[in-house]
């Protein structure tokens, strides 16, 4: 099976659809929203950014070293959560 990611804002969908399987990444909870009003598989706070990483203006660039260096962690999690659903990354 080809496994799909995309990434969306939770506010743009909350509730999602059920062959979906959601991440939300984030270090806090979505500012708005309850989690009843949220559909959230799996919410990944140490795969976001650090609160340090986010005032740099090599962001990007850097976001992206932290998520290569525990790369197999983080596709371990999702191979055993995911499984036959479509995977999207939820940010706020």
């Amino acid at each position: 099976m080809l496994l799909t990611t995309s990434i969306r804002r939770i506010y743009d969908n909350p509730k999602g659809n059920s062959r979906d399987f959601r991440i939300l990444v984030d270090r806090r909870w979505s500012r708005g929203l309850s989690k009843d009003e949220v559909k959230v598989d799996l919410w990944q706070k140490e795969m976001a950014p650090s609160n340090s990483l986010r005032k740099w203006n090599e962001f990007k660039r850097r976001y992206f070293n932290e998520l290569d260096k525990n790369i197999d962690r983080y596709t371990e999690e999702h191979t055993n959560y995911g499984k036959d659903k479509h995977e999207i990354p939820r940010y706020i």
